[in-house]
């Protein structure tokens, strides 16, 4: 019964935490895509609301570039961001944000520019 109690706590704060994480669904460019020189915006959609702090994007060996979040700092399950123009090559948007219960989460997208 000892060993009981605690598996069974640590097994509902797992499952609970799973919960808190708000995953990428959906963006455009999306990862493993390539894409035309001529697209200026970043869309983003998360399975939950989710609060975005950064989102860089650098060509591949190349300085990364912080992108303006242009006042969207509420949680939302949609952005949609300026890019800088982009010239032809490989790329990658790292973003960062907090769920609402403030659990950090990260990801990032790889993509190409014709």
């Amino acid at each position: 019964m000892k060993t009981i109690i605690p598996a069974f706590a640590a097994m509902l704060l797992s499952s609970t935490m799973a919960l808190a994480h708000s995953d990428l669904t959906a963006s455009f460019p999306a990862d493993g895509t390539r894409i035309d020189p001529s697209v200026t915006k970043l869309a983003m959609t998360f399975g939950k609301e989710i609060r975005l702090v950064t989102v860089t994007i650098g060509p591949e060996g190349g300085d990364a570039t912080t992108l303006d979040l242009d006042g969207q700092n509420s949680l939302s399950t949609e952005f949609e961001l300026a890019l800088p123009a982009l010239e032809t090559g490989p790329y990658t948007i790292e973003w960062r944000g907090l769920g609402e219960d403030g659990h950090v989460m990260t990801g990032q997208i790889k993509f190409a520019v014709k």
